[in-house]
């Protein structure tokens, strides 16, 4: 069956050479136009698409505008957003609602290998058994209070910075916990953060807003008592420090820092309805009745919730990263490779996880670099483990690690 897309711009010509460009593709992608998008309103009303593709400056109703739009009425539909990045406030506003941004000019080749994949993952998020296994937990996890708040302030006009630090300060218990995470993975051993502004500057609203994501669901979800919830917290930590530095030299290592901490946040889910919907089932399970696993369930969600296609995508695959066709190492790769170095490496024998895909690093051409990934998360692990186990605040041996900086292993 033929996917439906819907592409929006403000220039005709630009329409009509994208159309050009996908008649190739007629036998198995169906291009609807808009100019401009007031009509891509009155399209969307018409029929159903699978995906949006939109310009983001356009007269009227602005690319973010017509993605909030869709996002509210169209939640399943993915939404590509096509910018230049003309100023800081239009950039910012995309990144809310939009679950791609690719930059003008795009290769059409970029462009294509986007569709494909997220088409490919929506339809694995939309499969009847997947959503038939998790509907019996939808009543737990509307989109969460704090991270909706934060999306849809962020993605107004009238947005600032200290709108942003005033929704985190009115949550004080979180914004708490935020402030120690930070420290406890970036200024162990230093002097350390004490007020939410200084978080701001350090790893930027991204992170934050994921951070807070993850601290709410670890706070609001009401959790089976035996789940193991401080080795989730100590993992999933370790795991996000160690993919935003092997992401430290690309634009993504935010989206790398938020999916790995994301993770595993189907387990948090899993467990969550085993103590509301299934008492007494086993907590430490990792799926669900017809071999739905806790990557697919957490993906559904964050899919839902509006999240970022990448970090979608890297909960969906982390098990199995092969089954993407990339040849970057990209927020997948970071979150797989720190993923299985976090597992290897860990000092309980029952989280060691599956073997590493060797082959797998090696078509991404990063295979050779594994052992120096090796022991810099080992070094990592132990700070962590020190930080988290000693009231002291020093310690000169743990590496000292700035997310504007370069990383300390490897850029790939």
């Amino acid at each position: 069956m033929k996917k439906r897309i819907l592409i929006v711009d403000d220039e005709p010509k630009i329409l009509d050479s994208l159309r050009d460009v996908f008649r190739r593709r007629r036998k198995d992608l169906e291009i609807t136009l808009a100019v401009g998008g007031e009509e891509a309103v009155i399209k969307l009303d018409d029929q159903a698409f699978e995906m949006i593709i939109t310009d983001l400056r356009m007269p009227k109703m602005d690319g973010a505008e017509l993605l909030g739009h869709v996002r509210e009425i169209y939640p399943d539909m993915t939404r590509i957003m096509l910018t230049g990045f003309a100023d800081e406030e239009a950039g910012r506003r995309a990144t809310q609602v939009a679950h791609y941004i690719l930059a003008k000019p795009c290769e059409i080749k970029i462009l294509e290998n986007v569709i494909d994949r997220s088409i490919n993952l929506r339809y694995a998020l939309l499969d009847p058994d997947l959503v038939a296994c998790v509907h019996e937990m939808t009543q737990l996890t509307r989109v969460p209070g704090l991270f909706d708040r934060l999306t849809q302030k962020m993605t107004d006009k009238t947005f600032s910075v200290d709108m942003f630090i005033d929704i985190l300060e009115s949550e004080t218990e979180t914004c708490t916990k935020m402030i120690e995470m930070i420290n406890l993975l970036f200024f162990f051993g230093r002097p350390q953060i004490v007020e939410i502004e200084q978080a701001v500057a350090y790893v930027g609203l991204q992170v934050l807003k994921g951070m807070g994501l993850w601290i709410e669901l670890l706070d609001a979800l009401p959790i089976d008592s035996q789940f193991p919830k401080q080795d989730f917290i100590r993992h999933g930590l370790a795991t996000a420090k160690i993919a935003m530095m092997l992401s430290a030299a690309k634009k993504d290592s935010e989206d790398a820092f938020v999916g790995a901490l994301l993770h595993d946040v189907g387990k948090l889910l899993l467990a969550t309805s085993q103590a509301v919907v299934e008492p007494g089932l086993d907590p430490a399970v990792k799926s669900m009745p017809g071999g739905i696993s806790h990557a697919e369930v957490g993906a559904y969600f964050l899919f839902r919730w509006g999240l970022p296609m990448s970090i979608v995508e890297a909960v969906y695959n982390h098990h199995h990263p092969a089954q993407v066709a990339s040849k970057h190492f990209d927020t997948l790769s970071a979150v797989y490779t720190a993923d299985s170095l976090v597992h290897e490496l860990s000092s309980n024998l029952e989280d060691q996880g599956d073997p590493i895909d060797f082959e797998y690093l090696e078509n991404l051409g990063v295979a050779d670099h594994f052992t120096t990934w090796r022991s810099l998360t080992q070094n990592e692990l132990g700070c962590l483990q020190i930080a988290q186990d000693s009231n002291t605040k020093e310690n000169p041996t743990c590496s000292y690690f700035d997310p504007t900086m370069d990383p300390v292993g490897f850029k790939p």
